[in-house]
């Protein structure tokens, strides 16, 4: 795999002893969950820190060798 994950998601579980339990990882995570009254800053942290990232790559890419600007 190549180039660079801006965003992913986690699908988790914790069973009855504590244990925690991983079911899939999402490349395009969902954000149903959000429309939580209590989650909306963490809705707004997440999107800042997301161009934050892109911001970061951009700049990347325009000051390093071709063989590491493929940003996708």
């Amino acid at each position: 795999m190549t180039g660079h994950i801006g965003e992913i998601g986690f699908d988790l579980g914790i069973d009855q002893t504590g244990a925690i339990w991983m079911f899939e990882a999402n490349s395009r995570p969902g954000r149903e969950i959000f429309q939580q009254v209590s989650l909306k800053k963490s809705e707004w942290l997440i999107g800042k820190r997301i161009m934050d990232y892109a911001s970061y790559l951009s700049k990347t890419a325009l000051t390093t060798s071709s063989d590491h600007a493929n940003v996708y």
